[in-house]
């Protein structure tokens, strides 16, 4: 009946765009595909599946397409959370089948952080860890599959899934949010070949030559079929990746909000000035006054941690790495002026167009 329940809706399924990567280049998407891409409500689709599953309850574990692919996998590749969400709630399911493997060894939560489907990720690894306070760390298997999930996320250069799989532990020892570039490269090194083999191989990637040998050790060890990385050219772009993730990730978005918050204020000044708000009795004025002193404290508070290395990218992220919890809280204040700054000009822009109508 499965067999014919695929025909059926392979046979009504139009062709779309397709998302399967990764080798896959089934166009006629078949099965649960369409529904797993365009259908993102539960209240449209539970009815017609409680119908279909209760008579076929094989759907909920075996594979619905030509690549070996359950609904799971489909669920990863199109971000449906509400279809995941479906069958999670079933009575015939079970954490088993977030472990099945397509024809291209990639399990449904592989394929989420390949896809960048973060909250399809955050679903499954809340299944997986059952909400476990320790997550990874709960035991030596888990911690192993933790860092797996980590060279996957940081290969697919994934970001917030990175953020995501250390918030859960996935590997205490190695966060990148607290090291330095060579640090952050050797924690992948240290994924792929042993911890003796590591140092020597840092060595060489300073000479350049590091993704080749990371090939040599992969064919060496017989596990190039992982799903990591396939080529030279991936290992070199999870190396840059990792290598570029500490600045992009703290220094360079801190400047931008910095870079926003006066192009901010610059623009809005400008415009307020034209209805004259800036007089002494005005109480707009008395509030960015008081605004712009909080700006120029936090200023200061920049200066003060940065020193010489405001604009110097390396030592800055040297400052940022050798006092983490001191340049969080001079984020968090610049996080809350800007936040305060955006509301004052809204609600100055609202006042003025209420005194125009007067």
């Amino acid at each position: 009946m499965i067999d014919e329940l695929k025909k059926f809706i392979k046979s009504t399924s139009s062709k779309v765009g397709h998302r399967y990567d990764f080798g896959i280049f089934d166009t006629l998407v078949p099965s649960f595909c369409l529904l797993a891409e365009k259908i993102n409500k539960e209240e449209n689709f539970k009815a017609i599946l409680d119908v279909i599953v209760d008579q076929f309850p094989e759907i909920t574990y075996s594979s619905v397409d030509n690549c070996g692919n359950t609904v799971y996998h489909l669920c990863s590749i199109y971000g449906n959370v509400a279809l995941f969400n479906y069958f999670k709630k079933r009575r015939e399911f079970r954490l088993a089948f977030l472990k099945i493997k397509n024809r291209y060894m990639m399990t449904p939560v592989v394929l989420a952080i390949k896809c960048k489907n973060n909250d399809i990720l955050a679903a499954i690894l809340e299944l997986e860890l059952e909400d476990n306070s320790k997550g990874f760390g709960i035991n030596d298997k888990m911690k192993e599959y933790g860092k797996e999930l980590l060279l996957i996320a940081a290969v697919s250069c994934n970001d917030r899934a990175l953020d995501m799989l250390f918030d859960k532990q996935a590997d205490k020892v190695a966060k990148l949010s607290r090291k330095t570039f060579k640090q952050a490269s050797k924690y992948l090194i240290h994924g792929l070949v042993s911890d003796v083999m590591a140092e020597p191989y840092c060595d060489k990637y300073y000479q350049g030559d590091l993704p080749d040998e990371i090939v040599v050790c992969l064919k060496k060890h017989s596990i190039a079929n992982r799903p990591l990385f396939s080529s030279k050219e991936d290992i070199e772009r999870a190396l840059n990746y990792l290598e570029s993730y500490p600045y992009k990730k703290f220094y360079y978005d801190f400047l931008s909000r910095v870079s926003e918050l006066n192009t901010l204020i610059l623009d809005k000044e400008t415009t307020l000035k034209k209805y004259k708000i800036f007089r002494a009795t005005d109480p707009l004025a008395a509030h960015f006054n008081e605004l712009r002193t909080q700006k120029q404290n936090f200023e200061k508070k920049r200066i003060n941690f940065f020193g010489n290395a405001l604009y110097d990218k390396q030592k800055s992220l040297n400052k940022i790495v050798k006092n983490p919890d001191k340049f969080d809280q001079i984020r968090s204040e610049l996080l809350v002026i800007s936040h305060r700054f955006k509301d004052f000009f809204n609600r100055a822009e609202q006042i003025m167009s209420s005194r125009e109508l007067e």
